[in-house]
């Protein structure tokens, strides 16, 4: 399979794949859609590695959406695949910088999450619930925790001692009531 990539755009180089090796198809509405699109993510994902496109990959993966922690649902405040791969990458590398690159976009997104969820409880105390606003509180500590941890995997202890710091500055927070 003749296919080059960019491995500036890992979404670019996804549509673009689509385009050209996708299988159009018809559902049963008259809806036409492409198939293919697990081929395309697993072969642009597997070649970014590959190569070590560490600035595209983590770009993505800072983009890729994060879904908060839903109430009754078993609570996994882990990393999606994709982010789960690249820290495993980034720290079996030793690259520090794109290591803490990840972790800030990712540790941005779930406390923009959580900050929503403590603005709503504000205002419409009835509708969300203290249990809502701990549990985001506890999907960015976790993170935050898995910060410390890399941090310290890579041997950036100046970084993991701020990260501790961050940490307990935002634990010692107090709720909503």
């Amino acid at each position: 399979m003749e296919f080059k990539l960019s491995y500036k755009d890992v979404n670019k180089d996804i549509d673009r794949w689509m385009k050209k090796f996708g299988t159009p198809d018809t559902l049963g509405g008259g809806t036409k859609v492409v198939r293919g699109i697990g081929k395309a993510e697993q072969f642009v994902y597997d070649s970014y590695f590959a190569a070590k496109a560490y600035d595209a990959l983590v770009r993505y993966a800072v983009w890729f959406n994060e879904i908060p922690p839903a109430e009754g649902l078993p609570q996994n405040y882990g990393l999606n695949p994709v982010q789960a791969r690249l820290l495993e990458a980034l720290l079996s590398d030793r690259e520090s910088h794109h290591g803490q690159r990840l972790w800030e976009g990712i540790l941005a997104k779930r406390k923009r999450y959580y900050a929503g969820t403590v603005r709503h409880r504000k205002r419409y105390r009835d509708l969300v619930s203290l249990a809502d606003v701990e549990r985001h509180r506890a999907w960015v500590a976790h993170a935050m925790h898995c910060q410390i941890q890399s941090l310290q995997d890579l041997g950036e202890s100046e970084a993991a001692r701020q990260a501790t710091k961050d940490l307990n500055d935002f634990l010692n927070q107090r709720l909503p009531s």
